[in-house]
């Protein structure tokens, strides 16, 4: 009995300490890591969505020079 309250002991100390220093500027830093990702794929979108509509245009014009 006596080992694995030992034991629980132990495992209690290796567990890190919520809201230890340097926690805040790891979450603002995660936040902008999400609002950079956010704004990358935002523009891959954007990008994608003009290189289908160029390429539709085209395509269109060659159906009206026939």
């Amino acid at each position: 009995m006596l080992l694995e309250k030992e034991r629980r002991a132990q495992r209690g100390a290796l567990r890190p300490k919520r809201g230890g220093p340097g926690t805040e500027k790891n979450i603002a830093g995660y936040n902008l890591f999400i609002k950079l990702a956010e704004q990358y794929v935002d523009e891959a979108i954007r990008s994608t969505r003009r290189e289908r509509e160029n390429k539709k245009t085209r395509e269109e014009d060659k159906i009206m020079k026939f």
